[in-house]
């Protein structure tokens, strides 16, 4: 769960760093930082990157152990259920019964690791989602002011009138 959490941040990170560059390209681009900006971003990406890798690699490794499980326990059950056949202890039957339900049994083991895993990547990205929406607020509504406070101000009720406007580009 750590490093699920930590990819998470790592994206959130690299989410702001996205926001300021374009809301900040005018600023980027008329102080030539472009070439700093790509770097800030690009070792961002690389970090969010190594730290997506860190949480894939036990998860991408999680279905080829379960397989090679499944195939371990076929060739124990034919070890040591082979010779119980030639011994005659028990009929051939059996023992493809036993590997039969060995793979029955295999299959959703392997499904409900797949699920435990998904599980606990969707617990750790609710967790942050309810962090974000107990954060306070940064914008707070102002108190009103009464009419009259505040040095020589008075609240007016009124309408805008603009006269005479031009704008250029």
């Amino acid at each position: 769960q750590q490093g699920t959490r930590a990819a998470q941040e790592k994206l959130a990170e690299l989410s702001a760093k996205v926001d300021e560059s374009l809301s900040g390209q005018k600023v980027i681009k008329s102080l030539t930082l472009e070439d700093h900006d790509y770097d800030q971003f690009r070792g961002q990406s690389l970090a969010y990157m190594d730290t997506m890798l860190d949480v894939a690699k036990p998860r991408a490794s999680l279905q080829p152990m379960m397989l090679f499980l499944a195939s371990l326990s076929t060739f124990i059950l034919l070890a040591v259920g082979g010779p119980m056949v030639t011994r005659g202890d028990i009929d051939l039957g059996e023992l493809i019964s036993m590997i039969y339900w060995m793979m029955i049994l295999a299959a959703p083991t392997g499904i409900l690791g797949f699920v435990i895993s998904s599980l606990k990547r969707g617990a750790v990205a609710l967790e942050r989602i309810c962090e974000v929406l107990d954060m306070p607020a940064d914008l707070v509504d102002p108190e009103p002011a009464k009419s009259g406070e505040g040095p020589g101000r008075a609240i007016q009720h009124g309408a805008l009138e603009v006269r005479n406007l031009s704008v250029f580009f």
